[in-house]
């Protein structure tokens, strides 16, 4: 009788193992023949997440995030040598801002109108703010401080001025009716700034 029961368990062994791998390939096959694109997150949400998380990481005074770069931008309206904006914006995990289009170079006039103090009278001094275009290293050939190319301008009429007699090797963003336009400036001038990281 020993040797049935031996036999019966390893039976009956073989029918458990025989059942989970029955078992484990019709999961396969059910996970392989089920379709999950239904349980993606929709792209509003996804989006609006994306936009809440980087408000999230711009809050503070002054700052600014923007959804359609996905950068938050700080105006200062302290009034500041060129290096010591790009210094203080470095500080901030940033640099100066880099505008990359027509809508950015927009966005930052805004935020120049919206947080920087206009001078009184209004013709007591430039006003607007640095941007990390310059020409520091190479007269006449601009980059932005944070390495990232050169594929817009906004140039005022007249500048740059890369022969100036007096370098003029950063630049400055006018507010207000100047409309956003950029004038290359001796670096030691006082200006307002706008960081962004």
């Amino acid at each position: 009788m020993g040797g049935r029961g031996g036999h019966e368990e390893r039976s009956s062994r073989a029918r458990v193992a025989i059942a989970v791998a029955c078992f484990a390939a019709l999961v396969a096959i059910a996970v392989a023949c089920t379709d999950f694109s239904d349980l993606s997150v929709p792209k509003d949400a996804a989006a609006s997440s994306a936009t809440d998380a980087g408000a999230a990481l711009c809050s503070g005074d002054g700052v600014h995030f923007e959804a359609a770069t996905g950068r938050c931008y700080r105006v200062v309206a302290a009034r500041i040598a060129w290096e010591g904006a790009e210094s203080d914006c470095n500080v901030w995990g940033g640099h100066l801002v880099s505008i990359g289009d027509r809508a950015e170079d927009d966005l930052v006039l805004d935020l120049i109108d919206a947080g920087i103090p206009r001078p009184v009278p209004a013709d007591a001094g430039a006003y607007g703010s640095w941007i990390g275009l310059n020409d520091r290293e190479t007269r006449g050939k601009f980059v932005w401080s944070n390495g990232d190319p050169l594929t817009f301008a906004n140039w005022r009429s007249g500048s740059p001025e890369p022969d100036a007699a007096v370098p003029k090797d950063c630049v400055f963003q006018y507010g207000g009716s100047a409309g956003g336009q950029w004038d290359d400036f001796r670096c030691i001038v006082q200006a307002s700034y706008v960081c962004e990281r």
